[in-house]
């Protein structure tokens, strides 16, 4: 139960279900990857070794790039849903902690007990680090979103700049 409502628990759990779903269905596809990242390794040790292959080179290359690309897309995205998730908790507990705080704040300062005045200000003490807690997240949510668009832009520039000659050449991989 969140909150006191017994339906936002299920809407919790549905929600880390379906984040925990997501993140075994990025693994699977970083798993994939990786074995398409070894094969294309193999084709491309193998043609380093051969010359005049510079155009299966070139394109191996390219190929290497925007696999690499992929792969680091989705650590993005795990790390996404990760904050994500650290996110829901930090609220839940900011709103747990309000609930709390302000059933305290209700009540005259005259009829609170010396251990109600000590909880009241243990939770503005726990409200103001879990407001701290949320605002690093996202400064580290956007410094994230940032290098992973000059990675991005970077990546692109790369496999621009590469250039496969037009005449395939005498290349004969085996």
């Amino acid at each position: 139960m969140v909150d006191g409502h017994p339906e936002n628990s299920i809407e919790t759990s549905d929600a880390d279900e379906s984040q925990t779903m997501e993140l075994k269905s990025l693994e699977e596809q970083q798993e994939a990857l990786d074995k398409v990242g070894e094969k294309l390794e193999i084709e491309l040790r193998r043609a380093m070794g051969v010359k005049g292959c510079e155009e299966e080179q070139e394109k191996l290359m390219q190929d290497w790039f925007l696999l690499v690309n992929k792969k680091n897309e989705l650590v993005r995205k795990q790390a996404e849903l990760n904050l994500l998730k650290n996110e829901e908790d930090l609220e839940r507990s900011h709103d747990m902690l309000q609930r709390e705080l302000r059933a305290l704040l209700e009540m005259e300062d005259c009829q609170k007990t010396d251990e109600q005045r000590e909880r009241e200000a243990e939770l503005i003490e726990q409200l103001v680090s879990v407001v701290n807690k949320r605002d690093q997240l996202v400064q580290f949510e956007d410094s994230q979103l940032q290098q992973a668009e000059k990675d991005a832009l970077h990546v692109q520039k790369v496999i621009a700049d590469a250039r496969i000659p037009r005449d395939k050449g005498d290349c004969v991989l085996q």
